[in-house]
């Protein structure tokens, strides 16, 4: 049998490649693929270099960049490996490992790599860049801008570090140095979308609703579709009570990569508001348990000829089967009905076009029971925070200990509404009623709300019902409060019968005990 020829693979793109093709003439057709974007043959004639010089660093390298270009981190860290096998003191390649480590999910090790590489190559601008875009994963904020600084120090007009460093600076909470550093990274690059962003993300968690509401404008128009500022965009704008148009933009949200829910592929069209004529119409909630109870209340509003079937999270089946006569309720994750079209929950203020003047906001809209006999003392359910899994849990708790002293000397029997067992830990040795350890799910929570006097809650679920049902409910709320709850107001055009009770300045929950303390003072007594 004659020997394989082994100077070159005989083919690549259906091409026959010359037998004589000497590895630098491949590698360097390989680069021009590469350069011009055709990745696949590119690939090949790596490959055909690698297999005549399989310890060649630079094509190893070549080649771990052209597969992190396509989303293959894993064998792009092998292709590294091998490059840095054959040339362990290069600190680009170092780099380039480190980010592929990153890739992957493999922080602590993306970080080293990059120390590493900045260690044989200290004034490597991309390396410092690399290192805090890493450590602002890892919410090492302070070590982040540490690096940002030492990169932008070594290229003043790198528009990209310019970013991360303002990016690092926000995560930091020094929120004017990161405007500062976005505005210089605009400067050097007007098209930047993603600085533009950013820019009115950090105008927004200052709470300066029109000028972040600018910025984001400015991010679409210099990306139309950029469907993440568009999405953002919304809630300073709900904020603000702009509904009409605030609603609107809220819909960016299905073409965000950032959106959980997005990642549900719908077959039907979307609903619209049309009359169904005999259609069946598939209504699904899509975030949290506050959210579907909130925005419940359109169901009942769906008029037609047709049939409606809602989607709504196991806890809030029973719950929601209260909404209205003829309504099919199914929990997520349940085998889906035929259906013709679908509308997400959250889509229904857009598709009434509600603004604060036609807000559906008659309570109760779910029928649970009646009111019993009112006790004597009063009773009063508490529940001091929401959900550890909350992305917001840190500001909108307060400790149970702070809460309690709202309620001394006030002639009221305290009953906790908390369900999670972290939370009903702290009732230990407490003159508080458990009764959350009884509740099964939301319509157990509605038919013991019934019973209460008042509802003293942070910004939760247990708010939203409270609401719904009618029941008095005071929210206790943080400065910078969720949209829906609006500016300055001490009502909400949601729930007729709640109260807020607004932080004067982030953390400052004395302020709110006092306010509580003297409220119920004058509802209940002392």
């Amino acid at each position: 049998m004659a020997a394989r020829d082994r100077r070159a693979p005989r083919q690549a793109n259906g091409r026959v490649m010359p037998a004589a093709m000497p590895a630098s003439s491949l590698r360097e057709i390989g680069l021009v693929s590469h350069r011009g974007g055709d990745l696949q043959v590119a690939a090949r004639y790596y490959r055909a270099t690698i297999a005549l010089e399989p310890s060649e660093a630079e094509t190893w390298q070549r080649m771990g960049v052209l597969l992190r270009q396509r989303s293959e981190p894993s064998g792009a860290l092998v292709a590294f490996d091998r490059s840095l096998a054959a040339e362990a003191g290069n600190a680009l390649r170092r780099g380039n490992r480190g980010i592929a480590l990153r890739d992957l999910g493999r922080l602590p090790e993306a970080m080293a790599e990059h120390r590493r590489s900045l260690a044989l190559e200290p004034g490597r601008s991309g390396g410092h860049l690399n290192l805090g875009i890493v450590a602002m994963g890892r919410e090492a904020y302070d070590v982040a801008v540490v690096a940002l600084m030492r990169s932008v120090a070594s290229d003043p007009g790198n528009a990209d570090a310019l970013d991360a460093l303002g990016s690092a600076c926000r995560g930091d909470g020094r929120s004017s140095e990161a405007y500062r550093w976005f505005r210089r990274a605009i400067a050097w690059r007007p098209s930047f979308s993603a600085a533009h962003f950013n820019l009115g993300g950090t105008l927004q968690t200052q709470a300066l609703w029109e000028p972040s509401i600018a910025w984001y404008r400015r991010a679409l128009a210099v990306r139309p579709g950029f469907a993440e500022a568009e999405w953002e965009m919304s809630f300073p704008m709900l904020v603000l009570g702009r509904f009409r148009e605030g609603f609107r933009a809220f819909d960016g949200r299905w073409r965000s990569a950032g959106f959980p829910a997005a990642q549900r592929k719908w077959t039907k069209p979307a609903w619209a508001g049309e009359p169904l004529e005999g259609r069946r119409l598939l209504v699904h909630a899509e975030q949290g348990f506050g959210d579907t109870i909130q925005f419940a209340r359109y169901v009942p509003l769906i008029r037609g000829a047709g049939a409606v079937t809602v989607e709504v999270q196991g806890p809030l089946v029973r719950l929601a089967r209260t909404l209205a006569s003829g309504v099919e309720v199914i929990a997520a994750g349940d085998d889906l009905p035929a259906h013709d079209l679908q509308v997400p929950l959250m889509d229904l203020p857009r598709v009434f076009r509600t603004d604060q003047e036609s807000i559906p906001a008659a309570v109760p809209y779910f029928a649970v029971g009646s009111p019993p006999p009112r006790a004597r003392p009063p009773m009063v359910g508490i529940a001091w925070t929401p959900s550890r899994t909350n992305r917001t849990f840190p500001a909108k708790s307060i400790p149970l200990l702070r809460l309690l002293e709202a309620f001394e000397g006030a002639r009221c029997q305290l009953v906790s509404l908390q369900v999670d067992a972290d939370a009903r830990s702290e009732l230990a040795g407490r003159n508080v009623v458990d009764a959350g350890g009884t509740f099964s799910d939301f319509f157990d929570t509605a038919r013991y709300l019934l019973g209460l006097d008042l509802v003293v809650t942070v910004d939760t679920a247990v708010a939203h019902l409270a609401g719904a049902l009618g029941r008095p409910v005071w929210v206790l709320l943080p400065a910078m409060a969720d949209w829906r709850w609006l500016l300055d107001r001490q009502d909400s055009p949601w729930y007729p019968s709640m109260r807020l009770f607004r932080q004067p300045a982030p953390g400052d929950w004395d302020a709110v005990v006092s306010d509580v303390a003297r409220s119920l003072a004058q509802q209940i007594g002392t």
